[in-house]
């Protein structure tokens, strides 16, 4: 039976209302007190220092009390399972000796303690708290009562132990206190009840699979009774393990979860066309006989070792595949090795096989195998994906220098092209024939300008096609502009220097007319 109401828990649920209530009756009194006051010094007719001092005594006494009643309110405050925030700053208010403040000094307390106290009420109204005793008690009782309920059913549903699942359970709900620790609970508990349904699925295709090798030796010793039905729970059995591999992917569920399932699929299939192979064999027969049927399942063994062989040299081929991709990763290079020594182990165990046993075992070997290479091929995608992200990096980081390097280059070419075109516009030469040396060369020289201007130009065509790239963040073809950028801008910047000297030798040789302008 349940606890019947108290006056106290009546008291302690209705705490935030009361405090507001008292806040608001609070500040409605503290400013009531200057009118009545007023209203006595009014009626006298002559002021005096009496009616004065006791008007300064009944405001102290209204603030005094003021703060006491606020002090006690923090103290129940402290009770409630709040943020650490609100609890350091009414440890802050509590710590303050009341006794110690001035009056202006104690109306400062009280305004900071109001504010507190809102901020207090502002949670429990938004459900950020648990009340801390009996209700969060209960609450809690009855979330573990239900959850392990919840437990047993699917204990007994799925003949499953959950003792760890308990455990765990129990131990969240010993340490919890507030919201997000039932929040968290609930996360762990959907993460575990995903888990039981990976182990029911195992259990289940477990069973199926051990079912059907054990129908499968029946066959073999020449029993060819409910052959279609065997085979119809087989593909029944990996619908329903396939649909349930498409939900545990669609749920993140652990790889290893996943390649469980995988492999029992893998094997069902195995005896799956070992039973179709028999059906195949023995045809339309009614009721046949043991050695037709027999003879079938040698038959069918025949068909299967030629598609175990089949298996080992793809498999081989995808090793090899996937070597070639693992290149740079020595850890699984390692790994690859081991599988490629082992199936070639099966391939040649493979060629003296006599026994059905014996073909049974390579057949899961291979399926094993399969899946190893599966999760080697995903742990390569991962790693070149990180491996990429790496190099694609480098590639942004080398892009961006080479802009840069561009970018200062191009300014200072841009400087020298003007230098030289000033000093050639400077230089007037007369007009004889045959022309000076000194003339010969500056006129030279303005015929090679136009060219360098326009390589400049292109330079910084291709710069901007390189900056354009940068952004969209395709820095190969951002690499390749600025490359060719800069290789047009130092050819630029060594033609101008090979002018800049021939002007120089054009200086030293005489006949100038009229000297530098």
């Amino acid at each position: 039976m349940g606890e019947k109401p108290t006056m106290k828990n009546n008291i302690n649920k209705t705490l935030p209302v009361i405090a507001v209530a008292l806040l608001v009756i609070l500040s409605t009194l503290a400013n009531a007190v200057n009118p009545i006051v007023l209203a006595q010094e009014t009626a006298t007719t002559t002021p005096s220092t009496g009616v004065n001092a006791s008007k300064a005594v009944n405001v102290t006494e209204i603030v005094i009390v003021k703060a006491r009643v606020l002090k006690d309110m923090l103290n129940k405050s402290m009770y409630l399972n709040i943020s650490d925030e609100l609890k350091n700053k009414i440890e802050e208010l509590l710590n303050i000796d009341l006794s110690t403040l001035g009056i202006e000094e104690l109306r400062e307390w009280i305004h900071d303690a109001t504010k507190v106290l809102a901020s207090v009420s502002s949670e429990l109204k938004m459900g950020k708290a648990f009340r801390v005793g009996i209700v969060l008690q209960r609450y809690l009782n009855g979330l573990r009562e239900a959850l392990m309920n919840r437990i047993k059913a699917l204990a007994n549903k799925y003949n499953l132990s959950v003792e760890e699942l308990k455990e765990k359970i129990e131990e969240v709900l010993t340490n919890t206190t507030n919201a997000s620790d039932i929040n968290k609970l609930s996360r762990q508990l959907l993460e575990r009840l995903r888990n039981i349904e990976t182990i029911m699925v195992k259990e289940f295709a477990e069973k199926a699979k051990e079912y059907n090798y054990r129908y499968t030796e029946r066959v073999r010793g020449g029993e060819a009774k409910g052959l279609d039905v065997a085979i119809k729970h087989i593909r029944e059995a990996i619908k329903i393990l396939n649909r349930t591999l498409e939900k545990l992917k669609n749920v993140n569920a652990s790889p290893q979860a996943i390649e469980t399932i995988e492999n029992i699929i893998e094997r069902l299939k195995i005896v799956e066309e070992v039973l179709e192979g028999v059906v195949e064999e023995i045809g339309e027969t009614v009721k046949p006989e043991v050695q037709k049927v027999g003879e079938a399942f040698n038959a069918t063994l025949k068909m299967l070792i030629c598609r175990a062989n089949h298996s080992i040299n793809e498999l081989l081929e995808e090793v090899k595949s996937l070597r070639e991709r693992a290149a740079n990763f020595s850890d699984i290079l390692s790994k690859i090795d081991e599988l490629e020594v082992q199936l070639l182990g099966l391939m040649e165990k493979l060629r003296n096989v006599e026994y059905v046993s014996e073909v049974k075992e390579i057949l899961d070997t291979v399926s094993e195998v399969r899946l190893k290479v599966m999760q080697l091929c995903r742990q390569v995608n991962v790693l070149t994906n990180e491996y990429s992200k790496k190099i694609n990096e480098k590639i942004k980081e080398i892009t961006y220098n080479l802009i840069k390097e561009a970018e200062k280059k191009l300014g200072e070419v841009k400087d020298l092209y003007s230098k030289v075109k000033k000093e050639v516009e400077s230089i007037v030469c007369i007009q004889i024939f045959p022309p000076p040396p000194k003339c010969v060369i500056v006129e030279n020289i303005k015929k090679m300008l136009p060219f360098i201007e326009k390589q400049i130009n292109e330079a910084e065509q291709d710069l901007s096609d390189a900056k354009k790239s940068f952004d969209q963040q395709d820095y190969a073809k951002a690499m390749a502009n600025a490359q060719r950028a800069l290789a047009k801008i130092i050819a630029a910047e060594n033609q101008l220097s090979s002018l800049e000297r021939m002007l120089k030798t054009a200086e030293k040789e005489p006949g100038q007319q009229g000297g530098n302008r």
